[in-house]
């Protein structure tokens, strides 16, 4: 009976619903569709919150690669830095010792170039003295011919004399023009007469001669 009842009410409801909608079930209705709405958009949210956590995930992996290949780059920078102070710490040591190395080496070549050029200026004044003394040979064996052939002995006697005291006259020269007037002076002490002389004369124009093609023919004064 009571079943009859609620069936009978129920055929009045749907048919009072066909006739008629009410603000109830238009609410119930709106309800409805905001749930839909709601489900929908949840759902979205849900798929995009799990895709952000994937980034998420993916991105902390690789940042943690990232960081751990950059952590042994720079364990590895790290060394190669103080290796590079090493060496240039020995660089700088090598350096310094090569600029003294370049320092001693421009003092030397400072000396050496003092001492040739001094050299050099006593070689072209020496080879300046040599010119002038060999011009005086060839002076002076002329003049020493016609002294023989006019004045005699003491006017040639005094003409070796002088040259062998030319300051520009080789010690060599000199000292066989001074031995050539001793052995006169000898030639005098036991003969004084002057065909002595004469004959010694006839040598020291040879000595003379002989003297001035070895001059000559030196390549260096100063050997």
């Amino acid at each position: 009976m009571a079943t009859l009842r609620v069936l009978c009410l129920l055929g009045v409801v749907v048919t009072a619903s066909a006739v008629q909608v009410t603000p109830i079930q238009k609410v119930l209705a709106m309800m409805g569709e905001m749930k839909a709405k709601a489900q929908t958009e949840k759902e979205g949210e849900i798929q995009t919150f799990n895709e952000f956590t994937k980034f998420c995930r993916n991105t902390i992996r690789d940042k943690g690669y990232a960081i751990k290949d950059s952590a042994a780059k720079m364990d590895k920078l790290s060394a190669d830095i103080e290796d590079y102070d090493a060496k240039a710490m020995v660089l700088g040591r090598e350096i310094q010792d090569l600029d003294a190395e370049i320092d001693e080496t421009e003092h030397e070549k400072a000396e050496a170039t003092e001492v040739r050029q001094k050299a050099n200026k006593d070689y072209q004044g020496t080879h300046a003295d040599y010119v002038a003394s060999l011009d005086d040979m060839a002076v002076g064996i002329n003049d020493l011919k016609k002294m023989m052939a006019s004045s005699g002995a003491a006017a040639a006697s005094s003409f070796i004399q002088t040259m062998a005291a030319k300051p520009h006259m080789p010690s060599r020269a000199r000292k066989m023009l001074a031995s050539f007037l001793a052995v006169n002076a000898d030639l005098k002490i036991l003969q004084p007469a002057e065909p002595a002389f004469e004959s010694q004369s006839d040598g020291v124009i040879d000595m003379m001669k002989d003297l001035q093609e070895k001059m000559g023919g030196e390549d260096d004064p100063r050997d």
